[in-house]
């Protein structure tokens, strides 16, 4: 089993649980999966709205998303360049 099936089964014992809830969030923008991320995060803040590093938090997955959006359009960009030189 991978982490993110355990977090997202101990999520389904206890929706509640924040530990596996951050864990899970953390993974997912680990991996680029943005938006999913911000979906957790979302819910912790549901659970407790005073968190400041959660706000923060689904800040920084926006940030992620968009750089990884600006990135790729840069390879992009790179790619048809190089294929112009042949």
């Amino acid at each position: 089993a991978t982490a993110k099936t355990f977090y997202e089964k101990a999520i389904k014992e206890n929706p509640k649980n924040i530990t596996a809830l951050i864990f899970l969030a953390e993974l997912l923008k680990k991996n680029g999966e943005y938006d999913e991320a911000q979906k957790v995060f979302q819910r912790l803040l549901k659970i407790n709205p005073s968190d400041a590093w959660v706000k923060i938090a689904i800040q920084e997955s926006k940030y992620g998303r968009l750089l990884a959006e600006i990135k790729r359009k840069e390879e992009e960009k790179d790619f048809i360049g190089t294929e112009m030189l042949f």
